[in-house]
């Protein structure tokens, strides 16, 4: 071990505090936004935990990351700390969006979750994405009236063509037949309900 590596070691370790729990909590320099350690050394500002996996561990590629296992932010023992993709900390350890459906394992329809074997992976959820093309298919074919318009009957839907010829709005239609505008607009541009399967 060289000389100036030996004397930031000993400037490192002074500044650790072992704890019960097996953590090195970091006493020296705290950044206060992030709560990481800091050491200044060789006129450059260094990452405590960062340095930490640098001097006990291994070299840290340009486009990895230092990842507390531990979950605490002051700890800067080697063996709580592991390098990993940016990615995989920001799904394991933020209260994202991303992260929280990383951790799903069931769609909120209570299905269980299927990982697609893409380049870009993902999941998704193989009985609603099922569900979804059987429903599309039903709307293109022909003489076959829509999933979405279930709710209502040929009457109905000529009722609400009137509604739409007399200017009423979609959106209070939709209400009061208790359906989504999307499903008044189909009825409209006669995606569903066609005109020649109620006889119009």
């Amino acid at each position: 071990m060289g000389e100036k590596l030996k004397r930031l070691l000993e400037k490192f370790m002074a500044r650790v505090a072992l704890h019960e729990s097996g953590c090195w909590y970091w006493t020296g320099n705290v950044d206060k936004s992030s709560g990481y350690g800091r050491l200044y050394w060789n006129k450059k500002t260094f990452l405590a935990h960062r340095l930490s996996v640098e001097l006990f561990k291994e070299p840290i590629p340009a486009e990895k990351c230092v990842d507390h296992m531990c979950r605490n932010r002051a700890c800067v023992n080697p063996r709580h700390l592991r390098v990993v993709s940016y990615r995989q900390n920001t799904l394991e350890n933020s209260e994202s969006l991303s992260a929280q459906y990383s951790k799903r394992t069931h769609c909120s329809k209570g299905h269980k979750l299927v990982l697609l074997k893409t380049k870009k992976g993902g999941r998704i959820c193989r009985v609603c994405k099922n569900e979804g093309q059987r429903r599309r298919r039903l709307m293109k074919s022909d003489g076959v009236r829509s999933i979405r318009a279930t709710k209502l009957s040929a009457d109905d839907a000529s009722e609400i063509r009137r509604l739409l010829s007399a200017g009423v709005k979609g959106r209070e239609i939709a209400k009061q037949y208790g359906v989504n505008e999307g499903t008044i607009s189909c009825i409209k541009l006669n995606k569903t309900w066609r005109k020649e399967q109620n006889g119009n």
